[in-house]
């Protein structure tokens, strides 16, 4: 099939910010709203941070791996991709217009989920079956 490599590279590129992230997330929350101007307090605030920031992203970056070193699950791995960075890219587009541009801190990693989402399209068109 056409596209393994690309897709591959896609994946483990992905899987590299998900683990970043959720390594982050899990042993330093704070350290990842921060910059974002968002603050916490409290055990139930912490696990929330730690769970969604830490556990979640971290569940992605092994799945992506896994995509990677399994090639009959990197399409779907890709299809997640792809549905992940849409609903986020999204997301920050509809709150730019709802609440505003957002600071530096935000649209810097908005830049790299629109190129990670751009990544998994292109290599999930590359990845299509040959036709028989």
């Amino acid at each position: 099939m056409k596209g393994d490599k690309f897709g591959a590279a896609a994946l483990g590129l992905a899987a590299l910010v998900m683990f970043g992230l959720g390594a982050l997330g899990l042993f330093s929350p704070l350290t990842v709203i921060g910059p974002i101007g968002l603050s916490a307090s409290g055990a139930s605030a912490m696990n929330e941070l730690r769970a969604q920031y830490g556990g979640l992203h971290l569940a992605l970056a092994a799945y992506y791996g896994w995509g990677i070193v399994k090639p009959e699950g990197r399409r779907m791995a890709l299809g997640v991709l792809v549905v992940q960075m849409t609903g986020i890219v999204l997301a920050r587009a509809a709150s730019s217009v709802i609440d505003g541009v957002p600071g530096p801190a935000v649209c810097k990693p908005w830049t790299l989920e629109a190129l990670l989402l751009v990544l998994g399209m292109v290599a999930l068109a590359r990845k299509r079956p040959s036709p028989e």
